[in-house]
């Protein structure tokens, strides 16, 4: 989970996927925080992720997490693995988010 520099207890979670498939862990988390507000990306536009290069999903990546600031989530939550191998350079160009752990 990447958490946001910009902490507001009534900001969202964001959730970020390569496609729906996260929809499931989504769901599994609003049972066990039902207090809390969500945001879900699902990047169906670029799956599947597996075949992009590093370059591809620096890019995309960074678009995503631009949006979930502009949105004022306080957390964003990863669940596509290969964005595990960029997202030290995508937290570069987000200094409103912080690398806290990771959910594969």
């Amino acid at each position: 989970m990447i958490t946001s520099n910009k902490l507001n207890s009534d900001s969202p979670i964001a959730f970020f996927d390569s496609g729906i498939g996260g929809l499931t862990v989504l769901n599994k988390v609003k049972k066990v925080l039902p207090d809390e507000s969500f945001i879900y990306y699902g990047d169906t536009v670029h799956m599947p992720y597996g075949e992009k290069t590093k370059e591809q999903l620096l890019e995309y990546s960074d678009n995503i997490f631009r949006f979930f600031e502009e949105k004022g989530c306080k957390a964003v939550v990863r669940l596509i693995v290969k964005i595990l191998h960029v997202i030290t350079k995508i937290l570069r160009f987000l200094g409103n988010f912080v690398l806290t752990g990771c959910i594969l």
